[in-house]
């Protein structure tokens, strides 16, 4: 529930990277409202380093999510305000970083929430690229198959270069495997 998130306290001044991933939550859940400027207020506030790099205690890392977070609210940001070409540029940053060296032995749980590649896919279908959203989506499947929203996204994506028997499949599964609310299974998702 965003009212919910918007309530959050911020942490105490020591907690860096939570108060990082506070504005990030807070940009999520204004993102859910379509309130693009506050969105973009949100990642204006998240840092670009957690400290200093540092490869033994993880900042590099933490500095690495802290970016992906203010690269997903940019996408974010730009698609309420149905400017698909900057959130191509903001998703594939994010992509770029989820996928980097830095972040790649992490995999159980996975380090980033959901697959990035997902919003790419529905910032290039937005933008009317349907092969390359296709192709992102299937990256996003790659690295995680079950994944109901990439699903959706590639069926969008069968469906605008013309597969409609392959996006239907697509569709079906990816609401077979949302748990919760239907209702909720939205582009805000993406």
């Amino acid at each position: 529930d965003p009212a919910a998130v918007l309530a959050l306290p911020e942490p105490g001044a020591a907690y860096g990277f939570l108060r990082a991933y506070r504005h990030y939550a807070r940009g999520e859940a204004y993102a859910r409202l379509g309130n693009a400027a506050a969105v973009r207020a949100e990642a204006a506030a998240i840092p670009l380093r957690a400290g200093p790099a540092n490869k033994e205690d993880a900042s590099l890392q933490a500095t690495a999510l802290m970016r992906i977070a203010k690269a997903v609210l940019e996408g974010r940001a730009a698609m309420l305000e149905h400017r698909p070409a900057d959130a191509v540029k903001a998703y594939r940053t994010a992509a770029k970083i989820e996928t980097s060296k830095v972040l790649t032995h992490f995999d159980d749980p996975p380090v980033w929430w959901y697959p990035t590649e997902r919003s790419l896919a529905a910032a290039l279908l937005a933008a009317g690229d349907a092969k390359q959203a296709l192709a992102q989506a299937n990256a996003a499947l790659t690295r995680r198959p079950r994944d109901p929203v990439s699903l959706s996204v590639r069926a969008d994506a069968l469906t605008a270069l013309g597969q409609t028997a392959a996006a239907e499949k697509d569709r079906a599964a990816a609401v077979a495997r949302w748990h919760g609310d239907k209702s909720a299974f939205t582009a805000a998702l993406i």
